[in-house]
């Protein structure tokens, strides 16, 4: 690979097609086996395949995709092919995605350094942006556990009967302070229930004597690996400190066991001390950090 540049196009949401789908995300897979982590996270991937999101696309001579952002509202994303780096592609694609954004009126800008490895905080130094948040990626300790009583917690929990709209409600109440998992729509709901990795099985709410759901436990497991992840776990605030957080993760982590995933993580906010201390307490510790970088439009270089 010589590093040079085609050009750089820009591609809206409604111009998404499988053509550009098929190089974005073969792209991102080798960034992935690369690095050990994904470049994009799951919602933008879900924006991206229902054309919800936009995309900046770098090509090289032959037309082969060798770096490509995706932007949805004040956040972007971005890779570049691991045989490219340190041509200046990445500082090429920050640029140009923060330029749409300033032309589209946005007044802050984020971009999340997944793994937060070097070059990515180089880039985001490059680019003027700042710290802002962290999400920690968990693992479990393989050994054996004592799970949490069910009877201890006074509430059932079992496989979901609920509608898309009644689990963006529930999963709103029990986010209502997260910018990120708790402004999920019905619509974003049903876009993950058409994912590939899910299945009704994987999907535990918990609900009280009286019938009303106070929380829930997802469960993401990948269709041929061993890996398992508890997607998302909340509770309505009302519901906090009864144990029922516990006897949910207790019961996701059964739900991957049993669909033969041996490696089982998660994704928690840095801020989140509770369920830090929760997740320690049950087995398990920090692996990596993801890392959020955020710039005000007044600092964005025209």
């Amino acid at each position: 690979m010589t590093g040079r540049v085609r050009g750089v196009s820009f591609n809206a949401g409604d111009q998404w097609h499988a053509g550009l789908q098929q190089g974005m995300l073969a792209l991102a897979q080798r960034a992935r086996q690369v690095d050990g982590h994904p470049p994009f996270n799951d919602q933008m991937l879900v924006d991206l395949r229902n054309g919800a999101a936009d995309s900046v696309i770098v090509a090289d001579p032959s037309g082969q995709t060798i770096g490509a952002a995706a932007a949805r509202g004040s956040l972007f994303e971005l890779v570049v092919d691991p045989a490219q780096r340190g041509n200046g592609i990445g500082t090429r694609l920050g640029r140009a995605s923060l330029r749409r954004l300033l032309d589209q009126g946005e007044r802050v800008a984020q971009t999340w350094a997944h793994g937060t490895l070097e070059p990515a905080q180089r880039l985001a130094s490059a680019l003027h942006m700042e710290r802002s948040r962290e999400i920690h990626v968990m693992v479990l300790d393989p050994r054996p556990h004592t799970p949490a009583h069910p009877n201890a917690t006074d509430v059932l929990i079992r496989e979901s009967t609920l509608t898309a709209e009644q689990m963006a409600r529930l999963n709103h109440a029990a986010f209502s302070t997260d910018p990120d998992q708790g402004s999920l729509t019905t619509d974003d709901i049903r876009a993950r229930m058409r994912e590939p990795w899910f299945h009704p099985q994987g999907l535990l709410v918990a609900s009280s004597r009286a019938g009303l759901p106070v929380g829930y436990c997802w469960v993401k497991a990948e269709p041929d690996s061993t890996e398992g992840e508890i997607y998302a776990l909340g509770l309505v605030p009302e519901a906090r400190g009864k144990g029922i957080g516990r006897a949910l993760l207790d019961a996701g982590i059964d739900a991957l066991r049993a669909q033969g995933r041996t490696h089982i993580i998660l994704y928690v906010d840095g801020a989140n001390a509770a369920a830090i201390m929760l997740y320690q307490r049950r087995g398990f510790h920090v692996s990596s950090t993801d890392t959020q970088y955020t710039i005000r439009s007044a600092r964005i270089e025209p």
